[in-house]
C-alpha cells in the first residue's frame, strides 16, 4: 500500500472514526470565530429597514458606491476577475436589461448610498381562500428590493414613466392610499410591482402580496427595524457603512425551510431554534482583501444560553511555520455537546453524531463519549502540516490531531486501549518509539509506507499524526511557529483576549495537494479558491447570548477591470406614456 493509496481510496474501518473527527473538527473551525467588547452601541440599520417585515428570512444591503465595486473586481486571478464580471452582467441582464432599464440612464442619477433585497418566506404569500376558491401558489422566492431616493426628482420621472416590457402591460392599482404600478407576465417570475413610498423610497418586487406586506410594515407593521437585538449586534461589527450586510432569521429560515421539505424535525431541535434570533455579516473591502465581521445572538428571554469559555490559546504556538491548515477550539466536549445538540438544525452536515458514534464502536468497540470525549476538555486541534525536508515524495503532508486532556489517567487508558484494538483487529504492529528524546508510540503495517504515531506534548496535550513523518516538526516545539507566521498574523484578526477558536488556510500553498480528501473542493468554486491567497478564522463568545465571528479573506491581486461585457439582451425600449387602466 502506498501514500496515495491510503490518502485516496476509501477509509478502511479502522480510518473512519479518524476521518470523521477530522472533517467535524474543520467544520468546527470554520464554525467559530472573534474578538470580546464589553459594550456596544447601536448599529447604522440598512436602508429601508422600517419597510421590511420582521419575518423576513433573509435581507441583504449592499453599497452603490461605485469606487468600491472597482476594488471589488480588482481583486483575483484573471479568470476570477472574468467570472466575477460575467455574474455581474447577468445579474444586470437578468434585473435591469430584462425590464427595460439601464443602470447608469435610469438608476444611478437618483439611487441612495445603498440598495436592501429582502426575502420573504414564500407561506407569507398566501391568503386566506376567497369565494370558496383556493389559495393561488405561492412564488417560489417572494423578494423585495428597497432603493432609496437621493434624487426625488429624477426617481419620479423613472416612476412616472415606465418602461415598456415586451409582453407585458402596466396596469395601476393603490393598496393602503399608496399607489402600485405593476406588470404581469405569462410566469410568475415575469410578474414586477412598483411603489413609491413618501417621496423616500421605491419598492420594486417580483410579487404583489409581497409588496403589500412592505407597505403595511411602513403603515405600522413590525419591521426588521424592531427585531430584538438587531441594532445591537450590528454595533458589534459595523465600521461605518462597509460593501455589504447580511442579515439571517435563523428561526424563519428553518421553519421555512422545514414546511417547504415536509421535514419532521424533532421537538427538541425545534424549541432550539425558536430560542435563536439572528445572524448578521458585515462586509468590508480592505487593501488586500476582505473582511466578515459576523455576530449570531440569541433571544433575550429564552432558555438557551452560550458557555463563554474562551479557552483557545496554544495550539498556533505548538504547529511549525508551514503548516497548511488549522483548525482549533477550547473545549472539544463542549464542542461536541453544542454540535450533536444543533445537528438536526444545521444548513450543512458534515457528520452525523449518532452514525459517528456507531462507527467509532463498530470499529473500535469503544464508546465515544466515554472513552475519548469526557477527557477532552481542553483544546483541540486538526492541521496539516508540509512534509519536512528529505521526506519521501509519495507523502508530500501530515495530518495532526492534538487534544488537551483535563484527565491524563483516563486519556492513558483509552489510547492503550486502541493501541491493542490496532494490533489485534487490524494487525498494526505497536512498538515504542523516541522522537528529539520523547516517548511515542507507532503503528505500522508491513505493506504501507504511511505510519501512523501518537504521543505526548507538554505532559497533558494528546497529538496523533497520519502520513508524512511530521512528529519531528513538532518535537520539540518548533523554533518558527504558525503563530509567528506573517500569513498567519495577517489572516487572523489580532486580539487582546482568549478566543473560543481560530481556522487557518493557506490557499495558495493547499492548491498543491489537490489529491488529499480534505483539501478537495468542487471543480467549480476552484477558480474562485485560486483567486485567494489565504483565509482566517477567529470566534470568541462575547456573552451568554451572542457569539461574534471574524473572516479575513486575503485576496491575490488582479488587473485593472475594464467595462463590464455588453448587455446580452435588446437595449431598453422607450418609455411608455404611463400605465393603462
Amino acid at each position: 500500500m502506498n501514500a496515495k493509496t491510503l490518502f485516496q481510496k476509501k477509509p478502511n474501518s479502522f480510518l473512519l472514526p479518524l476521518a470523521g473527527a477530522a472533517f467535524l473538527i474543520v467544520g468546527g473551525g470554520f464554525a467559530f470565530w472573534t474578538l470580546t467588547r464589553p459594550n456596544f452601541a447601536p448599529g447604522t440599520l440598512p436602508s429601508g429597514a422600517t419597510l421590511i417585515p420582521q419575518d423576513a428570512l433573509m435581507v441583504v444591503s449592499f453599497t452603490t458606491d461605485g469606487n468600491q465595486w472597482q476594488q471589488l473586481r480588482t481583486f483575483g486571478t484573471p479568470q476570477s476577475q472574468a467570472a466575477l464580471d460575467q455574474n455581474l452582467a447577468q445579474l444586470r441582464d437578468r434585473f435591469l436589461t430584462a425590464n427595460g432599464l439601464s443602470y447608469e440612464q435610469d438608476i444611478q442619477p437618483w439611487i441612495g448610498p445603498e440598495v436592501t433585497l429582502a426575502m420573504l418566506s414564500p407561506q407569507s404569500e398566501l391568503e386566506p381562500p376567497k369565494n370558496g376558491q383556493p389559495p393561488q401558489p405561492a412564488n417560489a422566492q417572494p423578494a423585495v428590493l428597497v432603493l432609496p431616493i437621493n434624487n426625488a426628482l429624477k426617481a419620479k420621472e423613472v416612476f412616472d414613466r415606465p418602461r415598456n416590457l415586451p409582453g407585458r402591460q402596466w396596469t395601476e392599482r393603490t393598496y393602503q392610499g399608496i399607489q402600485v404600478r405593476e406588470a404581469k407576465g405569462e410566469q410568475p417570475s415575469q410578474n414586477v410591482d412598483i411603489a413609491a413610498i413618501d417621496g423616500k423610497f421605491i419598492l420594486v418586487s417580483n410579487s404583489a402580496r409581497a409588496i403589500e406586506r412592505a407597505i403595511e410594515t411602513h403603515k405600522g407593521g413590525k419591521s426588521l427595524a424592531g427585531t430584538p437585538g438587531y441594532a445591537n449586534a450590528l454595533g458589534q461589527i459595523q465600521k461605518g457603512r462597509g460593501f455589504a450586510s447580511v442579515y439571517m432569521n435563523l428561526p424563519e429560515m428553518v421553519m421555512s425551510g422545514n414546511a417547504n421539505t415536509n421535514r419532521n424535525l424533532p421537538q427538541q431541535s425545534l424549541e432550539q431554534v425558536k430560542q435563536s434570533q439572528g445572524w448578521a455579516t458585515v462586509a468590508n473591502l480592505e487593501n488586500d482583501g476582505i473582511t466578515l465581521n459576523s455576530v449570531f445572538w440569541l433571544k433575550p428571554d429564552g432558555d438557551r444560553k452560550f458557555s463563554v469559555r474562551n479557552t483557545a490559546k496554544t495550539m498556533p504556538t505548538r504547529l511549525p511555520g508551514d503548516t497548511v491548515l488549522m483548525a482549533s477550539g477550547g473545549d472539544f466536549k463542549q464542542f461536541w455537546t453544542d454540535y450533536t445538540r444543533d445537528f438536526a438544525t444545521m444548513p450543512v452536515k458534515l457528520l452525523d453524531p449518532v452514525s459517528f458514534r456507531q462507527e467509532v464502536k463498530g470499529a473500535l468497540g469503544m464508546d465515544l463519549e466515554q472513552d475519548f470525549v469526557n477527557w477532552m476538555q481542553g483544546e483541540f486541534s486538526l492541521s496539516l502540516v508540509a512534509a519536512p525536508p528529505g521526506s519521501p515524495p509519495t507523502t508530500p503532508i501530515g495530518l495532526v490531531i492534538m487534544a488537551q486532556t483535563s484527565d491524563r489517567r483516563a486519556a492513558e487508558k483509552a489510547l492503550k486501549q486502541l493501541d491493542e484494538t490496532m494490533a489485534k483487529k487490524f494487525s498494526f504492529k505497536v512498538e515504542a518509539g523516541q522522537v528529539s528524546g520523547q516517548e511515542v508510540v507507532n503503528w505500522r503495517m508491513p505493506s504501507a509506507e504511511v505510519g501512523i504515531t501518537r504521543g505526548w506534548l507538554d505532559g497533558n496535550v494528546a497529538f496523533l499524526t497520519l502520513g508524512a513523518p511530521v512528529v519531528s516538526s513538532l518535537l520539540p516545539r518548533p523554533a518558527n511557529t504558525l503563530s509567528a507566521s506573517p500569513l498567519f498574523q495577517k489572516a487572523i484578526a489580532p486580539s487582546n483576549d482568549a478566543v473560543s477558536g481560530n481556522f487557518f488556510m493557506d490557499v495558495k500553498r493547499a492548491g498543491g495537494f489537490k489529491g488529499l480528501p480534505l483539501l478537495r473542493f468542487p471543480e467549480s468554486s476552484q477558480v474562485w479558491l485560486d483567486a485567494i491567497q489565504a483565509i482566517g478564522i477567529t470566534t470568541v463568545v462575547t456573552s451568554d447570548r451572542t457569539t461574534r465571528y471574524d473572516v479575513t479573506l486575503l485576496m491575490q491581486k488582479g488587473d485593472r477591470p475594464g467595462d463590464l461585457p455588453s448587455p446580452s439582451l435588446p437595449s431598453p425600449s422607450a418609455p411608455s406614456s404611463g400605465p393603462s387602466k
